[in-house]
């Protein structure tokens, strides 16, 4: 079950914010989505929708922030990437999202939910606070995406983070990480290891009920080999002992 984090004593400022958004018919203040633009790292990241920003992909890799809703008028912060050759599950089918516009994350880098762990109160707020949270929390956001964005450029890279964050590849599979287990499996076949990435996708097809032999999982696993040629073709050369 998802914890949210414990609400203080209503104050007379936060009751007239409820008021004013009850009157609104419970939508967000637009000032408070005029101050989260100042949630993107930099220049480069595109306002998709009132709550994603993301980067122009660069080797399949799309850098994102987001603001994702919650349970109880909340809204919580995340960051990290979408990879280009991994598609995304909908409708009981996958789908490509190589926009954009229908960018999803694949890699969490920021906050995320989880069993017995409450989002974090610096990177939540409530859909009737003021804009002045929403600036803080974009201020906060921005620096820490940055920080941490700066190094996934490379599908090795996302690996190691996926080993290093991630359960055993030969784990049983667990329910709301389906998104990861596919992308982290795309992701293996693109370095060449091909075993371990059968090992994920197979729990990911379980969980999700999906054929193994499902078109477009075929097409995404050759897209990933092709990635991950690319990139060992691209990576400089090392430099020769005593140079």
């Amino acid at each position: 079950m998802l914890i949210l984090p414990a609400l203080p004593p209503i104050s007379w400022l936060e009751m007239r914010r409820l008021q004013r958004w009850s009157r609104r018919g419970g939508t967000v203040d637009p000032k408070v989505l005029e101050a989260l633009a100042a949630i993107a790292p930099d220049p480069s990241f595109e306002r998709v929708s009132d709550w994603r920003w993301v980067a122009p992909s660069v080797d399949g890799i799309r850098p994102m922030v987001e603001v994702k809703a919650f349970k109880g008028a909340t809204r919580s912060a995340a960051w990290g990437v979408a990879i280009d050759f991994v598609p995304v599950m909908g409708d009981a089918k996958l789908s490509w999202k190589r926009s954009a516009e229908k960018a999803r994350l694949d890699l969490h880098l920021g906050p995320r939910p989880s069993t017995g762990t409450p989002l974090p109160d610096w990177s939540t707020f409530r859909d009737w606070d003021g804009p002045g949270r929403a600036a803080r929390i974009a201020r906060k956001v921005r620096k820490l995406a940055a920080e941490e964005l700066a190094p996934v450029t490379s599908i090795e890279a996302i690996v190691a983070i996926f080993e290093t964050r991630g359960p055993p590849i030969g784990s049983p599979p667990r329910s709301g990480y389906t998104q990861r287990d596919l992308a982290w499996g795309l992701c293996l076949d693109a370095l060449g290891r091909e075993a371990e990435a059968s090992t994920l996708l197979a729990r990911f097809c379980q969980l999700v009920e999906l054929d193994p032999g499902d078109r477009i999982l075929a097409k995404a696993r050759e897209l990933a080999r092709a990635y991950g040629a690319a990139e060992k073709e691209s990576a400089p050369e090392p430099e020769p002992r005593g140079a």
